[in-house]
């Protein structure tokens, strides 16, 4: 399998050549739905709070006399079927988060880039050199390598310069090879990776040579 390769100009130098690896990699395609899931469920805040009867600030006056009035009988205001009373069986605070087995996470993300090889939509790039935050320039850029329009942008580490030019491009996404997982990959359209962070993912996939 080759991946073109593309200068920090967008101009096409080379077809560069992957690890054999990736050819013997198979679909997985519930490992990649499981990984999707566990990540969907890390991002929960789990923090939604509704207040039982025993937690609403009322009077603990009895509202009215147990008899003669002609109503039904009343005990407290905090009372469920009364406005502003408690909720039943309301939502706590919980953890949503779910165990998956990193290996499985692994699987996932082998598959997934797998595919993305063998669809033609991952494009190298030597290394995203820009001499100030500007979206103009990274929109350029994408557009002569023709990445399409929700690429992944896949750095070696950190740029401030490349985050900054990015934030403004809302389909487009960015993140560090080291954090890369299923989610982002599945979500975005093309991978646009520099080729520093593609020795880091195949070691990271694969192992250390």
């Amino acid at each position: 399998m080759n991946i073109k390769m593309f200068d920090k100009e967008g101009k096409k130098l080379e077809l560069v050549t992957v690890s054999k690896q990736w050819a013997e990699v198979k679909s997985a395609k519930q490992a990649v739905k499981d990984s999707v899931v566990y990540y969907l469920a890390k991002q929960r805040q789990g923090n939604a709070k509704a207040k039982d009867r025993s937690e609403v600030n009322f009077t603990t006056k009895k509202p009215w006399q147990q008899k003669g009035t002609g109503r039904a009988r009343s005990g407290t205001a905090t009372s469920p079927i009364w406005r502003k009373g408690g909720v039943v069986f309301g939502p706590k605070p919980r953890d949503y988060s779910i165990k998956l087995p990193k290996k499985v996470r692994e699987l996932a993300l082998k598959s997934i880039i797998a595919d993305k090889l063998k669809n033609d939509e991952i494009v190298m790039i030597g290394k995203i050199d820009l001499k100030e935050p500007k979206t103009k320039d990274i929109a350029e850029l994408l557009k002569k390598i023709e990445c399409g329009r929700s690429p992944l942008v896949v750095t070696r580490e950190n740029d401030k310069i490349v985050r900054l030019s990015v934030r403004n491009m809302p389909d487009v996404g960015l993140i560090r090879v080291a954090d890369l997982n299923t989610y982002q990959v599945i979500s975005h359209g093309k991978i646009v990776i520099e080729k520093d962070a593609w020795s880091v993912l195949e070691e990271k996939v694969f192992g250390a040579k």
